[in-house]
């Protein structure tokens, strides 16, 4: 063999190593992107959010939450799962990842509640 042919074949290992890392990351963030509690986390963070946006203080609502809940006992998932943290955004998370965050823009204090059986979540804001 000749070093041309050497050098030639160690960079068609490495394209080849790069691409293999490239689409397997590729692959974990469209099965991860795709999956049920991640469209379900998404869509109740919205949802609530956007409804706080036209809430004043001392309003409360109940978001009818029946798929959520029951994605979280499938699961077995113990932390509530609605947050509002301090700087305007609600987390929900239904299973042990991050979840999924999104701002609103609501003057007060949120409190969240889950109902059980209505399958609800209720939220405050003082």
């Amino acid at each position: 063999m000749n070093k041309k042919s050497q050098k030639i074949e160690t960079e068609e290992l490495i394209f080849i190593i790069l691409n293999f890392v490239f689409f397997a990351i590729l692959l974990f963030f469209v099965v991860r992107s795709g999956s049920v509690d991640s469209i379900l986390e998404e869509v109740y963070a919205k949802k609530i959010a956007l409804v706080m946006d036209s809430m004043k203080p001392g309003m409360s609502i109940e978001v009818k939450a029946d798929n959520l809940l029951s994605q979280i006992e499938k699961n077995k998932f113990t932390r509530f799962p609605v947050i509002f943290e301090n700087n305007r955004v609600i987390v929900v998370t239904s299973e042990k990842t991050k979840g999924y965050s999104f701002e609103y823009f609501s003057e007060g204090n949120p409190e969240a509640s889950i109902d059980n059986q209505l399958k609800t979540i209720s939220v405050k804001l003082k």
